[in-house]
């Protein structure tokens, strides 16, 4: 008697970090679908890094304002609605308060009460919220942290 289940047989994996996160993708069938999605989570790394200043982001936290690609820009302006649409739950302008706890450096504390007030009056005012994005040219101008998003963008692709 011969049983056989259904489903491949090979298994092609990438294994890599990107996101300041290690993945391991494993594609049942082709290979070239694996590295398909470790090339797209690689290339929304290097748009949205707020830690490479070469990336989009970290141009426009680096010197704050930026041309952005039509990708990025849409991005961010969903990410805007997002902060509105969660009483700020997801806040893309909290980078200068993610620094401070050492996250960033992995030189980690915990930042005083009056440094956390201080950085968080930066937010709450933050200059994308107050100006948005110049739909015409795509540009920005807020410090920002990106990681929830880009990786949120990483799994949108091949679900």
């Amino acid at each position: 008697m011969l049983l056989s289940g259904c489903g491949y047989s090979n298994v092609a994996s990438e294994s890599f970090e990107s996101m300041d996160t290690f993945m391991k993708i494993d594609i049942y069938g082709s290979a070239d679908t694996a590295a398909e999605i470790r090339t797209e989570i690689e290339s929304l790394d290097s748009l949205l890094s707020a830690q490479d200043d070469s990336s989009e982001i970290g141009r426009l936290n680096k010197n704050g304002s930026a041309e952005l690609s039509e990708d990025t820009a849409d991005l961010l302006t969903q990410a805007l609605e997002l902060c509105a649409d969660t009483d700020g739950a997801l806040d893309i302008s909290v980078y200068p308060l993610v620094e401070a706890w050492g996250f960033i450096d992995k030189n980690y504390r915990i930042p005083g009460e009056s440094e956390i007030d201080d950085l968080l009056k930066n937010t709450e005012n933050h200059p994308l919220r107050r100006q948005g994005l110049s739909r015409e040219r795509n540009e920005a101008r807020p410090r920002s942290r990106s990681e929830g998003l880009r990786r949120g963008q990483g799994g949108r692709y091949y679900e």
